[in-house]
């Protein structure tokens, strides 16, 4: 609140916009493709593909957006009656594919039978028709496009944001493109190079306009270390010794040589003269010499981009482990961040409080830590906000902004 920073579901019409109607952004995407030469990717396309490929997405995602809709509907109270109608019809068409997929699976018993009827035949199909090559009607097609449209107009549509983020997902893009350096294909390198530097060029260009004292940093006082998951400078204006998990704006890496450099003069740097001098002398395909921002991918296997992480991730162990008292914000322990999850998993007898809007999200994804179901929690209050208890932990179901952090340490 009050920094104007995009959450990940926001990435991709965000730096749309920004490339293709800001006069920086202009600057930025040509300057990248003067390096990149035959680079196949635009964020026009990006979203045209996921538009025109609607139908193969969802066979793929139905049952994860079904749920994720249909318990918003059950836990959401606030929600108007056009979200609502809005959710009916996607889980109406949903709950119909979803039906259709379960009714043509072939059967163990099924199976067993064909074998022994038909001794030459080898079943190895789990299915007896193949919904990929199946098509939706023009009614399906314009109605979910129609509701992928507004989902990117409205990133934060409670009902939506759940279609959008599994067919647009920023996270995934980059994922899906950073494989490329693994098996040296160029075309993938091309774009992750362009979609990494697009974003870092992004958020610079942001968090330029964040107002000061940074919010929610600003306000903690009585934190004697802070770890943070976003890239931005904003949490090192507050707090230099703050330690960066994920990675960092202020740096850049050379892939070859495992070499992570800062940006000199990182507040006052030139986006776009620093793509033209430092991009450009430092990319070269036919040596394979790359630079990246020193940004970690969404893998749920981390990558060790530069040495320097290793003492990165090895000063957030020793932090956890000699914390008294633990304060999370901002943090949804999805299945990708596995590797922070243990840490917090290792560290669970000591006082953790989490902040966060979806409490019953969090708690959910919780049982993987602390194996606790959502009725093995009591219900109480938090600085007049509703909480949820289980021993030393305790989740507050509110956003950040909302709590008085310094009161709330020596609350614990």
């Amino acid at each position: 609140m009050g920094i104007d920073m995009p959450l990940a579901n926001e990435l991709v019409p965000q730096i749309r916009d920004f490339i293709y109607n800001d006069e920086i952004g202009k600057q930025v995407d040509t300057a990248l493709r003067e390096i990149i030469k035959g680079l196949r990717f635009n964020y026009d396309d990006f979203v045209k593909k996921a538009v025109d490929k609607l139908a193969s997405d969802f066979k793929k995602e139905v049952n994860q957006i079904l749920v994720q809709i249909t318990e918003v509907v059950q836990i959401d109270k606030t929600l108007t009656q056009e979200q609502l109608d809005l959710a009916r019809i996607v889980v109406s068409l949903l709950e119909k594919i979803q039906k259709l997929q379960e009714d043509v699976v072939l059967d163990e018993d099924t199976a067993e039978l064909i074998s022994n009827v038909f001794t030459d035949i080898s079943v190895t199909d789990e299915n007896i028709i193949d919904l990929g090559k199946l098509t939706f009607t023009d009614t399906f097609d314009l109605v979910m496009k129609k509701v992928l449209e507004v989902s990117i107009r409205e990133p934060n549509h409670p009902v939506l944001k759940h279609v959008y983020k599994n067919l647009m997902d920023f996270e995934n893009l980059l994922l899906k493109h950073f494989i490329g350096f693994y098996n040296e294909n160029e075309t993938e390198i091309k774009k992750y190079l362009y979609i990494s530097w697009s974003l870092w060029a992004f958020l610079v260009f942001k968090e330029r306009n964040c107002s000061k004292p940074i919010p929610f940093y600003s306000s903690i006082l009585n934190a004697s270390k802070v770890i943070t998951f976003n890239y931005t400078s904003l949490a090192h204006q507050t707090f230099p010794d703050v330690t960066y998990f994920h990675g960092d704006l202020r740096k850049y890496i050379r892939l070859d040589n495992r070499n992570q450099i800062e940006i000199d003069d990182y507040e006052n740097v030139d986006i776009v003269q620093f793509i033209k001098d430092i991009v450009s002398s430092n990319t070269d395909f036919e040596t394979k010499r790359f630079v990246i921002p020193s940004i970690i991918p969404p893998l749920k296997l981390k990558p060790v981009l530069s040495n320097e992480y290793i003492d990165i991730w090895y000063h957030a162990v020793e932090t956890i482990r000699n914390s008294g008292k633990i304060i999370i914000a901002g943090y949804s322990f999805n299945y990708a961040d596995e590797h922070f999850n243990d840490l917090i998993r290792k560290n669970k007898d000591k006082k953790i409080c989490i902040i966060d809007p979806n409490a019953e999200n969090i708690i959910k994804n919780l049982e993987r830590i602390f194996s606790h179901r959502i009725s093995d929690y009591t219900k109480s209050k938090v600085q007049e906000k509703e909480a949820f208890q289980n021993g030393k932990l305790k989740i507050i179901k509110a956003s950040a902004h909302e709590i008085n952090i310094d009161d709330l340490f020596i609350q614990m």
